[in-house]
């Protein structure tokens, strides 16, 4: 494994197959979470994870605030700094935002997109709330008030009932600063609405999502299989919104099977 920083960005570059796949995490997690994505692929494509800006060990300064715009564009220079061609994009569900923003300024970029757990509206006005309750959380010291509330939320009663797979996400969870958490929230409040721009994509995408993801729940991946003309969709059942590791399994077969066609 090699390690890259760019522009403050901790990047993390296993395998050397010809074919390049980047995983983008989730809110408020970091790469950790794609460990079993990249023991799984790393032996048949070059398999990159990063911890964006805020999160894991990416710098972030708390001096300025962090939008959406930054993370997509964070996306595109790892791409041009990595000299990436035509690589494949995972993201799940913020990690799916960056994506469809860096489609919407470089169409050409990417081979095969995978969304998954992931929606292409804004926020509405009940959730811009619950962010501003989350950067509230954070300022006042309650980031473990916050993980153990927002746990429940993200996963499955099922994987809440499993400690192996519940621990691990709080674990993964816990590493992230109140700071990172903070002005993460903040930059998933300043996503722009990709709906219009969907019908845009011409490259194969695989949309994923979960029967029980209370967070995006599947009625916001059927808007994405309507809109996007060149995709498929799977649902997984019986885990919520952290589909990749509260059914690794599952998750990998389903992307496989998709890069494979």
């Amino acid at each position: 494994m090699k390690e890259h920083n760019i522009s403050g960005i901790k990047v993390y570059d296993y395998g050397d197959g010809k074919q390049t796949i980047i995983f983008i995490h989730a809110f408020p997690l970091c790469s950790v979470q794609w460990e079993s994505q990249v023991e799984f692929f790393k032996n048949k494509y070059r398999v990159i994870t990063y911890d964006i800006r805020g999160l894991g060990y990416s710098l972030y300064s708390d001096n300025f605030p962090l939008m959406m715009e930054d993370h997509s564009k964070d996306l595109l220079e790892i791409c041009s700094e990595l000299k990436l061609s035509k690589p494949i994009v995972c993201g799940l569900s913020i990690g799916g935002y960056i994506i469809l923003r860096a489609i919407q300024i470089k169409p050409e970029l990417f081979s095969k997109v995978i969304l998954a757990n992931t929606r292409a509206e804004n926020d509405t006005n009940e959730i811009l709330i619950a962010r501003h309750t989350i950067i509230s959380q954070m300022k006042k010291g309650k980031k473990d008030l916050f993980l153990n509330q927002f746990l429940k939320n993200v996963i499955s009663e099922k994987s809440y009932s499993n400690d192996k797979i519940k621990n691990r996400i709080r674990e993964v969870m816990s590493y992230q600063t109140p700071e990172g958490i903070a002005s993460t929230a903040n930059a998933l409040a300043t996503r722009t609405d990709n709906v219009s721009s969907l019908k845009n994509i011409d490259v194969p995408v695989l949309i994923i999502s979960s029967d029980e993801d209370k967070t995006t729940p599947v009625e916001f991946s059927n808007t994405l299989k309507s809109e996007i003309k060149n995709s498929e969709l799977e649902i997984i059942k019986g885990v919520g919104h952290i589909s990749n590791m509260e059914a690794p399994e599952k998750f990998n077969e389903i992307i496989e099977r998709f890069l494979l066609k």
